[in-house]
């Protein structure tokens, strides 16, 4: 089994369902502010000029890995995400969004 084809298990993600032109995480790393584990869940902070990308991933990833709980808030200071899943998921997404 290849790393991506392991990643998509881990993750239950229909890469399939997932749009073509959706942005990736790639599209979202240069306005990464932070990335930290609260109560379980991930959070990953971005710049607020970034809300437009972030909610378009949000809205892909929401089609595609529907299990995993993907939640935006907005405040002036940054763009919040919010995900919720299983431990062995938060690790690989946590892994996703620092390198």
């Amino acid at each position: 089994m290849t790393e991506s084809q392991n990643m998509l298990e881990v993750l239950a993600c229909e890469i399939d369902v997932r749009p073509v032109d959706a942005p990736g995480i790639d599209a979202l790393a240069s306005a990464i502010l932070g990335v930290e584990r609260i109560d379980g869940e991930l959070i990953v902070s971005f710049a607020p000029g970034a809300a437009g990308v972030v909610q378009r991933f949000v809205a892909a990833e929401q089609q595609c890995c529907s299990t995993i709980r993907w939640d935006v808030e907005q405040t002036p200071a940054a763009v919040r995400l919010r995900i919720g899943a299983e431990p062995q998921q938060i690790e690989l997404l946590e892994q996703l969004f620092t390198h």
